[in-house]
């Protein structure tokens, strides 16, 4: 694939103290820990998670409360109802507070929450790494739903299909195998979520610069590599042509030939649910290589499509698609990257993908008018045409047309956010700047460096724009000019 870095076709305009500069930084707060968390900004506040718990401050930077406790580390980006804060953390628990900091209610799952919640007529779903999405009311934290249900958890015993049970047990295996990265880390590092994730992004710098150096891969991507091109591949259902090819009316053929839904779901990580309301539908990725559309009113499955490779990008619907980036499978004999995917809402049969990328995809899209924006953990940010993403297959199948694409020498996790002629992003390990990139062209319009990994979403709201780093603060600039 060939890669290029955007030249640029204006001054560079970079943050100073000049009146004139195009944005300029109102504040920034320092927490007690850092944040990869997405800020909720409102009118008169703004909540952000750390590692550490809860950050509620004024819109002038001024400390308002804190919830923190031990253990409390929160990824994911809260969200609010009425009065209501709502987040979940990586304990396991998820938790409803008054915007005066009051604890509402909680609730136990049996594992990590790091995903961002949403909310739907008073009621928040949200998903955990326990394979489970909990739909509740937000008012009193009751139960509407939990997907899978009960009698859904019991279907995996045993298997029916001989593919099925091949694939559970090979699954089981490799859950079991320690991460290749824990041999980049001290013994007594090895349980660290957060020194294992560093690990990995120092060996994707490595084998960037191996690659730009024309040297041999690093031994920690031999190490990945391996690794990776021993996951079980998921057994892939049949499409519904092949079962009316095969069993017509015939309801028992029927039930028999689409027995795949046998198993539950792996874990649900950063993939955030999408509602849409149209489709009575909640869209969100999971770990195991699908995407669930889940109903909404009842907590049942309506589709799930396999991608290739995990899933820990958030959906975005656009003109009766789905859009959404899978990580790919950097190992075996026939590695693939990651790309992005068009899926139709109502059927989830994939439309068409974006496939000029050479990493994962973590980040989620941005769409506005003809334009979609999402990053890579290569560091780079990809504007596509989204009227590209057409139907078709095998030969016929229309590749989507990329604009221009901007390089940045960290990856990119976080969401873009699109600001009238600018869409911003941060980039993180080895870069931590956020950058003002220009729509037309790539270019860059403005860019502010920090002191740690950007790995939030920015938001912006009234003009000013908000984003957290790993360097304990949370940042806040005005806008005062555009391209």
């Amino acid at each position: 694939m060939k890669r290029f870095l955007v030249i640029l076709s204006a001054p560079l305009l970079l943050t100073t103290a000049c009146e004139n500069a195009p944005i300029t930084k109102s504040w920034d707060y320092r927490s007690k820990a850092p944040s990869v968390s997405t800020p909720l900004v409102l009118k008169d506040r703004v909540y952000f998670g750390t590692e550490v718990g809860l950050d509620a401050i004024n819109r002038k930077g001024g400390h308002v409360w804190r919830v923190d406790k031990q253990g409390m580390d929160v990824v994911g980006g809260p969200t609010f109802y009425k009065d209501i804060v709502l987040y979940g953390s990586t304990n396991g628990n998820f938790y409803a507070v008054t915007t005066k900091g009051t604890p509402k209610w909680e609730y136990a799952t049996s594992a990590r929450i790091k995903s961002d919640p949403t909310t739907h007529e008073g009621n928040v779903i949200f998903s955990s790494y326990d394979g489970h999405v909990y739909n509740m009311t937000i008012d009193e934290g009751k139960g509407n739903w939990r997907f899978p249900g009960a009698d859904e958890e019991d279907l995996p015993g045993p298997p029916t299909l001989p593919v099925v049970a091949e694939y559970l047990k090979k699954k089981v295996a490799f859950d079991n195998t320690p991460h290749w990265a824990t041999k980049m880390l001290k013994e007594e590092d090895q349980g660290d979520s957060d020194k294992l994730n560093e690990a990995i992004e120092r060996c994707d710098t490595a084998k960037a610069d191996a690659d730009s150096n024309g040297a041999a891969p690093p031994d920690c991507w031999k190490w990945r590599t391996e690794q990776e091109s021993q996951e079980p591949i998921p057994p892939n259902p049949p499409s519904k042509k092949q079962v009316d090819l095969k069993c017509g009316k015939d309801n028992a053929c029927r039930d028999k030939e689409t027995q795949m839904w046998e198993w539950p779901p792996g874990d649900f990580a950063y993939s955030s649910p999408l509602v849409v309301p149209e489709e009575n539908l909640i869209v969100l990725g999971n770990m195991d290589w699908h995407v669930y559309a889940i109903d909404l009113q009842t907590g049942k499955l309506r589709w799930r499509t396999r991608l290739v490779g995990t899933v820990t990008s958030t959906p975005v619907l656009h003109n009766g698609m789905v859009f959404i980036g899978s990580n790919g499978r950097l190992g075996g004999k026939v590695p693939e990257h990651g790309k992005v995917y068009a899926l139709d809402v109502k059927t989830g049969a994939i439309v068409s993908r974006y496939e000029e990328i050479s990493n994962e995809v973590n980040s989620s899209a941005a769409i506005e008018g003809d334009d979609l924006y999402i990053g890579d953990l290569d560091g780079t940010l990809h504007a596509v045409d989204v009227n590209t993403f057409k139907s078709g297959s095998g030969k016929d199948e229309a590749k989507p047309v990329n604009r221009w694409k901007f390089q940045t020498t960290g990856p990119i996790r976080g969401r873009p956010v699109i600001y009238k002629s600018l869409v911003f992003i941060g980039s993180g390990t080895d870069d931590h700047h956020m950058y003002a990139i220009n729509r037309s062209d790539g270019s860059v319009f403005w860019k502010y460096r920090t002191g740690n990994k950007i790995e939030s979403d920015p938001v912006i709201f009234e003009d000013e724009l908000f984003f957290t780093s790993a360097d304990k603060k949370l940042y806040a600039f005005k806008i005062r000019q555009t391209p």
